[in-house]
């Protein structure tokens, strides 16, 4: 058998198994398992992989199909019929039980929609592989912390990925162990302190000119850093890899790992003054965490080749770097800084207004995890870039939504600014509705007589004559002389009137209630008593209105969020 063709042929093989990119180090153990008598000349093999692997990768998926269709057929893999439809695209080079990821946010603020991305698409990975998400929180820089976001994100992702993040991890305290691979780097030639001001090092870069400090001692520079950690002015240092001066991308030239910020910390105060900067923590973090699989967007890649540096330094393998398009919401803001300009100028009340895309704000207008889920994998993991007005965004999150929410939210009347009417004739009796049509029946029962509350919004809009319902109830017309009871049927009705009013009786006990809506603008009411026993967090519906999450009492009024119709 030629060995280039079945070199050539497992490459192919590999690359279609793994979206187009072949890996030598998974072809050549798949060759030695077919061809073990090969293993003794495996230093002629190899580069027959490495060249087979490099003209194969540049092929498109479909021409590496048509070849390996002609050449070798029988190493395509089957492929599996019985995958769930929102099953996410395989990994690649991923392992069953073995696959870890994680997510990194900063405590900067709260974790908002856009956070949903990568928290779900971990989540979902490490649970389609039965793999461990890690959450891991990035604080290494002490200026841009808000105390109670770890706790805040914690739990934000615990109910975002339903129980998911198997772990916690928290930059800030592994700081003597980001110090001792630093050192490590120094000692061993990788990395230098320079002590260029930042506008410095820039000129200098930007003519491929190496800085001076790039020729320091080693035992200089490790002098210089255990300076950094002590007494050495905060900007006079910071610590450079030792890269490729001249690369054709200036970002990766000489880049920075660590510098000294001697701002209070939230969670270590003033215990460290060298602080990782994020590629150095991310690299150091990934490896010791033993990421398989790293989910990033597309505005990462640079960040990627820089940690490879890092890798490549210490000799470690690196993760899989799988990077994504990105999702652009437009009329959505999400920055923590334009929030902030936002309740400044009075847009919004709070940090606690239902109209921002919070995570936690979400999850109490009552959007469930399960909706955003399907939302996100809707989406998928592709490299193109992907752009979306906020209004037909949440048109698709409503509608998985309420797919969620429909079938367990229980029915309530509620009756906007209420004014009193009384429909003559209309007899006393026992109405009682159900509190869900499709599996709690009855439940709401009410005591009706002549008089009745209906929104005034709808009274405005009757017509003299016009026969209206009152839903499950009874039907009237408006006369010269007021309203007048017609009958209970609602045969009497189908086909004749044109209206379906919700209602209450005004003997009812009913409470008042206030409605957020999701502009921002509140409608006030009445509506049934037993809105009073509902707890907190408790999304249910008003009839012919919207679904609306409770909120509990407020000001003396039972308030609840809008969340969609």
């Amino acid at each position: 058998m030629n060995k280039e063709r079945v070199a050539r042929n497992y490459a192919l093989a590999n690359a279609v198994k793994y979206e187009g990119k072949a890996s030598a180090g998974n072809i050549v153990g798949a060759i030695l398992q077919n061809y073990p008598d090969w293993k003794a000349e495996i230093k002629s093999l190899m580069p027959l992989i490495q060249k087979a692997v490099g003209e194969v990768n540049k092929l498109t998926i479909a021409e590496q199909v048509a070849e390996i269709e002609e050449h070798a057929p029988e190493l395509l893999e089957k492929k599996r019929t019985d995958r769930p439809k929102d099953e996410l695209k395989p990994l690649p080079h991923g392992d069953f039980g073995k696959v870890v990821m994680r997510v990194e946010p900063s405590p900067s603020g709260y974790l908002h929609l856009g956070h949903s991305f990568p928290l779900i698409l971990n989540s979902e990975y490490c649970r389609q592989y039965e793999g461990k998400m890690i959450l891991r929180i990035s604080d290494t820089n002490p200026e841009k912390i808000v105390s109670e976001a770890y706790a805040y994100h914690y739990e934000d992702a615990q109910w975002l990925t339903q129980g998911n993040v198997a772990k916690m991890e928290i930059q800030s305290e592994r700081m003597e162990i980001y110090y001792a691979h630093m050192l490590k780097l120094v000692e061993e030639g990788h990395a230098y302190v320079c002590n260029c001001s930042s506008e410095e090092f820039k000129k200098l870069a930007d003519t491929k000119t190496a800085c001076p400090c790039r020729g320091k001692a080693v035992k200089q520079n490790v002098k210089e850093w255990h300076g950094m950690l002590t007494d050495t002015p905060e900007g006079d240092a910071v610590v450079r890899m030792k890269t490729d001066i001249a690369h054709k991308n200036p970002a990766m030239r000489d880049f920075p790992l660590f510098r000294i910020d001697e701002n209070e910390h939230a969670r270590q105060g003033k215990k460290y003054r060298a602080w990782p900067l994020m590629n150095f923590a991310v690299a150091i973090d990934d490896h010791d965490m033993g990421m398989t699989h790293v989910i990033r967007g597309k505005d990462h890649l640079d960040n990627t080749q820089r940690q490879m540096y890092i890798y490549n330094a210490f000799g470690w393998t690196p993760p899989e770097f799988i990077h994504t398009g990105l999702v652009s919401i437009h009329g959505l803001p999400l920055s923590k800084t334009e929030i902030k300009q936002k309740i400044a100028e009075g847009y919004y009340t709070s940090w606690e207004d239902p109209r921002i895309a919070f995570l936690r704000i979400m999850r109490r207008r009552g959007y469930r995890p399960e909706a955003l889920t399907k939302m996100v994998k809707s989406y998928g993991v592709t490299a193109v870039d992907k752009s979306v007005e906020a209004s037909e965004f949440f048109k698709t999150l409503n509608f998985f939504n309420k797919e969620v929410v429909d079938p367990i939210a229980k029915r309530y009347y509620f009756v906007e600014n209420p004014k009193e009417i009384i429909v003559t004739g209309a007899p006393m009796r026992e109405v009682e509705l159900d509190l869900h049509p499709s599996n709690i029946k009855g439940g709401r029962s009410f005591a009706c007589g002549e008089k009745y509350l209906l929104a005034d919004a709808d009274l405005k809009e009757i017509k003299k004559d016009e026969l209206v319902r009152l839903h499950e109830n009874l039907n009237f017309k408006k006369t010269a002389k007021g309203y007048s009871f017609v009958s209970t049927s609602v045969e009497d009705w189908k086909g004749k009137g044109e209206k379906i009013l919700h209602w209450l009786p005004s003997t009812h006990a009913h409470v008042p209630v206030r409605l957020i809506m999701d502009d921002g603008t509140i409608r006030l009411g009445a509506g049934e008593s037993r809105l009073g026993e509902l707890e907190p967090l408790t999304t249910v519906q008003f009839e012919r209105m919207c679904f609306a999450t409770y909120q509990g009492s407020v000001d003396g009024a039972h308030e609840f969020w809008y969340l969609h119709r």
